[in-house]
């Protein structure tokens, strides 16, 4: 796991939690706002371990998951428009299927891929906390999860699994470990 820098800063209205990592060159560092002294100091504990493995997956692996199967499916896409157009097919009606293509896949490539890591990282925490404390931390979750404002916390409860999916994950067995 690396050593994870710690500074108080702004965090969006979107994480109630009171944190978010950054990578700034190459580095993880975790951003503590005002809200995140709004928590118990069992939630605050929560907050802090689930970003330190959250960051250590993802320094591990730069997930381009999303891009490579939204743009293997889109680039075809993009040289049959490319063709349409040359055979006289208006541009405007050529070009944004790929986009709009390219834009599907890679909505549903990052959110299944963000749904594994969640799963990933439950099954971590529970190796690291223990299973009794991770009720209490998918309760704390789910109001979380309530409490995001905006278009940014609407995205993000569409990208993520909702805590009671997690929760049955974590009791059907492994997570896949494809990622």
């Amino acid at each position: 796991m690396q050593p994870l820098e710690v500074e108080l800063g702004k965090v969006p209205k979107a994480l109630p939690e009171g944190a978010r990592v950054l990578v700034r060159k190459g580095r993880p560092v975790l951003v503590i706002g005002a809200a995140f002294d709004n928590h118990l100091r069992a939630e605050q504990d929560y907050i802090l371990a689930s970003a330190m493995l959250i960051m250590d997956y993802a320094m591990r692996r730069r997930l381009l998951f999303a891009y490579t199967v939204s743009l293997s499916v889109a680039l075809p896409l993009g040289f049959i428009s490319g063709g349409a157009i040359a055979s006289g097919a208006p541009a405007w009606l050529a070009i944004p299927v790929p986009l709009v293509v390219w834009a599907v896949c890679y909505v549903a490539a990052h959110m299944a891929r963000l749904r594994r890591f969640a799963y990933r990282v439950d099954r971590r925490m529970v190796e690291v906390m223990g299973q009794p404390l991770i009720g209490m931390m998918l309760d704390f979750d789910h109001r979380m999860r309530d409490s995001r404002p905006g278009l940014v916390g609407a995205a993000l409860n569409f990208l993520t699994p909702h805590p009671s999916q997690r929760a049955q994950r974590l009791d059907a067995g492994p997570v896949a470990t494809v990622m």
